[in-house]
């Protein structure tokens, strides 16, 4: 295979890995969320458990796949342009599972009330529960938009005439 099929190839997964993942991102939040913010403490804490556990199996290898392709094509790219924009795209990338890290300390709660039982979950308050089911919310959309930025940067970058 030469350079510029594995560029290409690189390029086209990074930016699908990226518009997926935002995808992804924006889903959860929009339609899961406001789903479950009606529902009782114990269960909507329990179906975001559930969608927190369920969404890090897939979202981690998604977001470092997009990562590594668009890091890879930012390697391969022969315009500083290019790969300083692509190179942008990688960081996007990675900044949404950065952005989980850092600054979603809401998320470690609203797993401890999950597993929270009978007596225990009498001193939650439902207002509680949404406030930070609905922050986790704004959150992911941050990641989303993150997401979206290094798709579109990947793809800025493979328009003849482009940035490339």
């Amino acid at each position: 295979m030469d350079r510029l099929s594995v560029r290409s190839t690189a390029q086209a997964l990074g930016i699908g890995t990226a518009f997926l993942s935002s995808g992804i991102y924006f889903g959860s939040s929009y339609l899961a969320i406001n789903s479950i913010l009606p529902l009782p403490i114990n269960q909507s804490t329990r179906v975001f458990s559930d969608l927190y556990h369920s969404g890090a199996g897939l979202m981690v290898p998604l977001v470092l796949s997009s990562t590594a392709f668009n890091g890879v094509a930012a390697y391969m790219i022969a315009s500083q342009r290019g790969q300083l924009v692509t190179s942008i795209a990688t960081a996007a990338a990675l900044g949404s599972l950065a952005y989980t890290g850092l600054m979603m300390s809401n998320i470690k709660r609203l797993l401890e009330i999950s597993n929270m039982g009978g007596s225990d979950i009498q001193g939650v308050t439902k207002t509680e529960v949404v406030d930070r089911l609905q922050t986790w919310k704004i959150q992911n959309y941050i990641r989303a938009g993150l997401a979206f930025t290094a798709g579109v940067l990947g793809f800025a970058v493979i328009f003849p005439g482009g940035l490339n």
